[in-house]
């Protein structure tokens, strides 16, 4: 599965072997990201403008998040497969007019480890994706040909 847009995939997949406590994912955009999102329209906000700090636009689970960003959070979506699941996968979605890309900020909690990842992506010339989608493809497409493979 390309997974680009998202860190550390692998460590959270082995700590489920385990006893994992909490998932939780905060996602942060530039405000042109979000600003015809029919979800966000819905709840009042309006990001023609860009808000002059950050905004908390949704908090709830990762199926929630699916519903509420179906074309955005293939990463929420994606870390709750690997982890504990859509209803269990605390998401948070920002607004902040000073970040350059798409932000994913990971905390697990288990037994075995405790993790802190984060991405900052770089945009794409499409305000709605980031530069890693198109490499995260294509690695994902070479692994099945590649004699050695890296990671699990």
């Amino acid at each position: 599965m390309a997974s680009g847009g998202l860190p550390g995939l692998d460590a959270v997949r082995a700590m489920k072997e385990g006893r994992v406590h909490s998932i939780k994912l905060t996602t942060t955009f530039r405000p042109e990201s979000l600003a015809k999102e029919p979800y966000v329209r819905e709840k009042g906000f309006d990001f023609t403008q860009p808000p002059t700090s950050p905004v908390l636009v949704f908090q709830g689970n990762a199926r929630e998040a699916g519903a509420a960003f179906p074309r955005h959070f293939n990463v929420g979506i994606t870390l709750s497969l690997a982890g504990v699941g859509f209803d269990a996968t605390e998401i948070e979605v920002w607004v902040d007019p000073t970040v350059r890309g798409a932000v994913q900020h990971i905390e697990v909690r288990a037994d075995d480890a405790d993790l802190t990842l984060e991405s900052r992506n770089i945009p794409s010339d499409n305000p709605r994706t980031s530069r890693i989608v198109a490499p995260s493809i294509m690695a994902t497409l070479r692994s099945y040909v590649d004699h050695l493979y890296v990671g699990s």
